[in-house]
């Protein structure tokens, strides 16, 4: 169960099979019997693994008490790597960060020269290099900066999120990233092979098995199938190259 302010984290490694739903509320007891289910908020990110790391064992991390700092103008909820002095208890593969911000008025932010970063406007807005960054697009703003001075609107909530730049090259297709065409290909064989596995075989396959959502447990078990390959090569993701 993850819950306001609190971080869960999903190391597929080589490769893991994961179920997510909504708790429902109680719909025959309690005071809040036949209420509708209240509109749910959160993030979910993707961290490339290095390639030293990638075909590891599948792990899954929970942390429900976050380092909080404050600033110049910010209050922050470090949820992975360090920021503003505050570390983070998650495992992470790659120098990063990423943190929860809050605030109100004129900011200024430390960052780390080493690393790229983005902004993700949550709540409010933020002007910064006389730019506004409205809630939904990514902010990118590059590397090499030491700090990030901004006016937010009122009641303004954002993610910072950075790292050192990643200079393998990626290549991600549904939920599987690699480095090849041959790479996403098998795996997607691997993961189709497990959809008609008893679930003993299943748990020992390369993807293990979420009880209840294996073959044994029917049709109406909500494996979801992954689409057909497409009839061309794929190729990486590459980072763009100034002139």
């Amino acid at each position: 169960m993850v819950r306001p302010g609190e971080l869960n984290i999903m190391t597929a490694g080589h490769g893991v099979s994961h179920s997510e739903f909504a708790v429902l509320p109680d719909s025959d007891a309690g005071p809040d019997a036949g209420a509708p289910l209240p509109v749910q908020r959160g993030l979910q990110l993707w961290v490339a693994l290095p390639d030293s790391e990638r075909r590891r064992e599948p792990a899954f991390e929970q942390h429900r008490e976050l380092p909080a700092v404050t600033g110049q103008g910010f209050t922050a909820t470090v949820m992975v790597g360090e920021f503003a002095g505050a570390v983070s208890p998650a495992t992470m593969y790659s120098p990063i960060v990423g943190a929860d911000i809050s605030c109100d008025g004129p900011a200024v932010l430390p960052l780390n020269a080493h690393f790229e970063h983005a902004v993700l406007v949550l709540d409010g807005g933020l002007t910064q290099d006389g730019q506004e960054v409205p809630p939904g697009p990514l902010g990118y703003l590059g590397a090499g900066r030491t700090t990030l001075e901004f006016q937010a609107l009122p009641g303004t909530r954002f993610l910072l999120i950075g790292g050192e730049p990643f200079q393998e090259e990626l290549l991600m297709w549904w939920n599987f990233v690699g480095r090849t065409h041959d790479e996403v290909e098998q795996a997607r064989a691997d993961w189709e092979a497990q959809a008609v596995l008893p679930d003993a075989a299943a748990r020992r396959a390369r993807y293990g098995l979420v009880e209840g959502h294996g073959p044994d447990a029917g049709a109406e078990a909500g494996r979801i199938p992954a689409p057909i390959m497409p009839a061309v090569r794929l190729t990486p993701r590459k980072r763009s190259v100034g002139p």
